[in-house]
């Protein structure tokens, strides 16, 4: 089986994932409450998501899905602007079908050159503390923990701001930011 990584252009497209973006949210939510969290109403975080999706396609942001020779999702990522210079990346989800083939991997990548393209010149990120498998990829590809930056969604929210981890990349003009 082959992979594809394929920008989407237009909110329609991006908006086409609402199942996946709901199986993330019930990932996201489900995972906090095995790790200790507590439990909160995911269909505000789809709403927040599906109302802000003109802020993850041209000419704003970015996104990314991967998939196989079918055309099966196999993961997505977003990117979008988070103030001067910066690009945040943005609901990384790969579901069970896509783990283990370097699908998490190639989206971050594929969102990272995004971000350098546009001039960029550093990505963030914020996640929980709890998604060690995607905490431990971006390590791997070179991004470290920072403070929280006003852009977050997590900076200050009462429920997952205690589980919020935050973490950028510098990138270089010459390309050679990421960690291969």
């Amino acid at each position: 089986m082959s992979l594809r990584i394929r920008r989407l252009v237009s909110v329609d497209e991006v908006h086409g994932l609402t199942p996946h973006l709901a199986d993330y949210v019930r990932f996201v939510c489900d995972d906090l409450v095995r790790a200790g969290a507590p439990r909160f109403q995911p269909d505000g975080l789809l709403s927040k998501t599906l109302a802000h999706l003109q802020d993850v396609v041209p000419p704003r942001g970015y996104a990314f899905v991967a998939e196989d020779d079918g055309d099966a999702v196999l993961g997505m990522v977003f990117l979008r602007p988070s103030g001067a210079g910066a690009m945040e990346i943005k609901r990384l989800y790969v579901p069970p079908a896509g783990r283990g083939m370097g699908v998490g991997r190639a989206l971050v990548m594929a969102a990272v050159a995004a971000a350098q393209e546009a001039g960029a010149a550093v990505v963030r990120l914020d996640s929980t503390r709890n998604l060690t498998p995607a905490l431990d990829l971006y390590r791997k590809l070179g991004f470290v923990e920072r403070d929280a930056f006003p852009e977050s969604d997590l900076a200050g929210d009462p429920v997952l701001g205690p589980w919020a981890i935050y973490m950028e990349l510098p990138l270089s003009p010459q390309g050679q930011s990421i960690q291969r």
